[in-house]
């Protein structure tokens, strides 16, 4: 099978011509697709999010971020404009309160799998049905910025959770504790309060917690700068077990 790999498909995509294509399938795909190759031949995209909603690159991190409850898989038509082409087909999945980006992105990748198998057979034989979007509903998903790894403590207790449920694994969003980037991958909350806010606080013999407004948010697995993720067992038998009592910082 000849793999094409153009760095700029802009300007690149002659090889796409040639081939003469009955149709085309992006998934995951970060530039825009010129309009030589969106009038040579049916052109379908899967995007990670239930269109019109969070159109752009970071449509996963997005809902978590934001607690929803569901997110979904559109298979749509291509067009100049990003995200903004009529949709085809629409799978939806429920978040469930496990997920982060990491569990999101494997689940809507199946669900990618299955939804363009499922319609294959109707876009080849030209009898997709089109349904234009409702531009009034559209809200946009930019990518995570490096600031936005930085884990904003004045906000409410279940929107910080969201957070770190968008940033887990990769890359991770992070306090700042003893001076050095502490990398909070998974947690969750536990309402009461225990301690002053934002100081740590030991929980049981090996468990940690960071204390918020109206919560405890019980550390399961975090990253210390410099060193590999870990549970929160592990990371308490070591340089975790001198936090306890002391504050956790936003980075600046």
């Amino acid at each position: 099978i000849p793999v094409f790999q153009p760095v700029k498909i802009r300007t690149d995509y002659d090889p796409v011509l040639e081939a003469r294509p009955d149709l085309i399938v992006t998934c995951a795909y970060g530039q825009l697709v010129p309009d030589a190759i969106l009038d040579a031949a049916l052109c379908v995209n899967l995007h990670g999010s239930i269109l019109p909603r969070y159109r752009g690159g970071a449509p996963i991190q997005r809902a978590l971020w934001n607690r929803d409850d569901e997110t979904g898989m559109t298979l749509m038509k291509m067009a100049s404009r990003m995200d903004a082409g009529d949709i085809i087909k629409i799978s939806r999945i429920p978040i469930t309160e496990e997920d982060d980006s990491g569990t999101l992105f494997e689940k809507l990748g199946q669900t990618a799998g299955r939804l363009i198998q499922n319609q294959l057979e109707t876009l080849l034989k030209g009898e997709a049905r089109f349904t234009p979007q409702n531009e009034a509903e559209a809200t946009y998903a930019p990518v995570i910025t490096g600031d936005e790894e930085k884990l904003d403590l004045t906000q409410d207790d279940e929107t910080l959770l969201g957070q770190i449920r968008a940033l887990a694994p990769h890359p991770g969003g992070y306090v700042i504790a003893a001076g050095k980037k502490l990398k909070l991958l998974k947690a969750r909350l536990e309402p009461g309060a225990q301690s002053e806010l934002h100081t740590f606080v030991k929980l049981g013999k090996a468990g940690l917690g960071l204390q918020l407004k109206n919560h405890v948010l019980v550390l399961e697995e975090v990253q210390l700068q410099g060193k590999p993720a870990m549970d929160i067992k592990s990371f308490m038998n070591g340089q975790g077990r001198s936090l306890p009592g002391t504050i956790a910082a936003q980075a600046a």
